[in-house]
């Protein structure tokens, strides 16, 4: 029992060392002359600490340039380049807007601030920053626009940045600090860096699955063909019990309930600060990511199946409406992330 008890005092110290060595391991690689993508990809797909999140999420999109003597000159410019972005097509006088850019206007600044109940997105600044962000994005990116889903993608790239340039260690910090918090150290100048470093990463990120936006949404319709059928390798009974309630006619289908997964990327099914740890693997993966996403979302299918067996429609239906992964930990997600990680391999 004694033994048992120092062990248990001594674990916060052994958990600050670990966090330590795995900052250690990160900084080796960003302070590199040049940044060798490959390592860096490899250690960030098992999860990035807080403190290096936001340099090492820049760097593998592409918006922090790997040699080191580049990067203060390119990211001045681009913040430089984003500021005429907003006094052109948002701040300029005299902006005449199409019918269908004051539609898109209007449906961001509904959704932005119910986008998350954390009162860090109900700060009138921060909402002014994001509606900024989508509405030039959706100019820049005509092909799919604005599409409802994006506002919770920004909020992992939004909180990520503001945690590194206010200091805060942890991402549920942030969720949870007070308004005048935002008030009183969130200066302009720094949320102006922040809201341009966010809209660059936003659009990288968004090209490689831009079909999932665009209209009759084919990737949306592929992933779910693709998640079909991997359900079906993997947990055959539960794609028998899927499709049973399909051809009873009560309807169940994966459109149902798993469009708003590959939608918003399961970033709406999870807490804030698990959804930043799930975006760590998927930038790690790059451009192919999406792959990776279906196989996650197998695994939570999966890895609620014995429960599912036991439901009826209804029953299956109101559980996804509220799934318990509102309530998981970073833990939780890692062990989906392994699962995922292991069917991506087995059924490529």
């Amino acid at each position: 029992k004694k033994k048992k008890k120092e062990e248990e005092e001594e674990s916060p110290i052994t958990a600050k060392m670990q966090e330590e060595k795995r900052i250690k391991k990160f900084e080796q690689q960003l302070k590199q002359p040049k940044i060798d993508m490959e390592k860096l990809r490899k250690i960030a797909w098992n999860g990035i600490p807080q403190k290096k999140r936001a340099e090492t999420w820049k760097v593998l999109l592409g918006y922090q340039p790997v040699t080191a003597t580049r990067v203060k000159k390119e990211i001045q410019m681009k913040r430089q380049e984003y500021r005429e972005f907003v006094t052109q097509y948002y701040e300029q006088q005299g902006l005449e807007r199409t019918l269908n850019e004051q539609a898109v206007l209007v449906q961001i600044q509904k959704d932005v601030p119910r986008t998350h109940p954390a009162p860090m997105f109900k700060q009138k600044q921060i909402c002014q920053s994001m509606e900024r962000i989508l509405y030039i994005s959706s100019l820049k990116q005509p092909a799919c626009g604005y599409v409802q889903g994006h506002d919770t993608i920004l909020t992992t790239f939004f909180t990520v940045f503001i945690a590194k340039e206010m200091n805060v260690q942890h991402v549920e910090h942030l969720l949870t600090a007070d308004p005048s918090f935002f008030e009183e150290s969130l200066k302009k100048d720094v949320l102006m860096n922040v809201e341009a470093d966010a809209f660059y990463c936003l659009n990288t990120f968004l090209a490689d699955i831009q079909d999932f936006y665009t209209s009759d949404v084919p990737g949306i319709v592929r992933s779910l063909k693709r998640l079909e059928m991997l359900i079906g390798k993997v947990n055959p009974a539960l794609a028998k019990h899927m499709s049973r309630l399909q051809e009873e006619g009560e309807g169940l289908h994966y459109m149902q309930f798993a469009y708003r997964w590959i939608n918003c990327l399961l970033l709406r099914e999870l807490p804030l600060e698990v959804g930043v740890r799930l975006m760590d693997s998927y930038l790690a993966e790059g451009s192919t990511f999406e792959s990776l996403h279906i196989n996650v979302c197998t695994a939570i299918l999966d890895h609620f199946a014995e429960r599912l067996l036991q439901m009826d429609y209804f029953d299956v239906i109101t559980f996804f409406q509220r799934m318990p992964t509102m309530q998981w930990t970073i833990s939780e997600m890692d062990t989906i992330l392994s699962q995922a990680f292991v069917y991506q391999h087995l059924y490529k």
